[in-house]
């Protein structure tokens, strides 16, 4: 509410006059405005970034082993053993040189005594073909022999028996075809002794097992075929 200045009468705040008076109103004095500094914003506190995401490492299982993997370390083990041998081979044959003249007539008739002693177990199968017995007994002898003939085969002979031992070679062949004549037999249950009787046709093969005996008794004699001379 406002007051006249004149006559004191109150007015109402917005009279332009006094009504008692006429007197003008003053404008209203209007309150100096105090300027209101902005609110402060609240300080900014640094948030670290997260860590980058490149997700859960990544689990392999193991390829499940192939039949060729399995077998390729067998394959590689036989390739080195068979290397082995045949390097061993070749080195006493090659390498170390021929025996003497004694250890090969020694070893040679240790060998081919042992073979005729299982060659007689073997000649057993012709007076019985049908039993399992006898047929072990042979196939026990024939593989004696086949190992004896390898190790006559592997000595290695002087120059004065080079020629004997060749004899001697080529009558283990002759054998070799005799076993397996009636190993042929007794698989199909045919005759044995006829099997032999149908290679004594073979005129070569009668003259290397002939020329095997004789090599193998001048052998035992001690003369070399190529000096004559008696060997220790």
């Amino acid at each position: 509410m406002a007051f006249c200045r004149s006559c004191g009468k109150s007015n109402v705040d917005d009279a332009r006059f006094c009504e008692g008076c006429g007197t003008a109103m003053a404008a209203p004095v209007a309150e100096p405005t105090v300027p209101v500094a902005p609110a402060a914003a609240p300080p900014t506190v640094p948030v670290a970034a997260p860590p980058p995401y490149y997700g859960a490492p990544v689990q392999f299982a193991p390829a499940a082993p192939t039949a060729r993997n399995r077998t390729m370390p067998v394959i590689i083990g036989l390739v080195v053993v068979a290397a082995v041998v045949a390097g061993y081979f070749a080195y006493t044959t090659f390498f170390q040189g021929p025996m003497s003249a004694a250890d090969y007539k020694a070893q040679a008739i240790q060998y081919l005594g042992q073979m005729d002693t299982a060659a007689t177990d073997v000649s057993g199968i012709f007076a019985d073909s049908t039993s399992a017995d006898a047929k072990a007994k042979f196939t026990s002898a024939a593989t004696t022999m086949r190992g004896l003939s390898a190790k006559v085969r592997a000595l290695r002979p002087p120059a004065e028996y080079r020629s004997l031992h060749t004899r001697l070679v080529a009558g283990l062949d002759a054998y070799e075809t005799v076993l397996k004549a009636i190993e042929g037999a007794l698989a199909s249950g045919g005759d044995p002794s006829k099997a032999i009787t149908d290679l004594q046709s073979s005129a070569g093969l009668e003259t290397s097992m002939n020329d095997f005996t004789a090599a193998y008794d001048e052998l035992k004699a001690g003369s070399t075929p190529s000096t004559g001379t008696t060997t220790p």
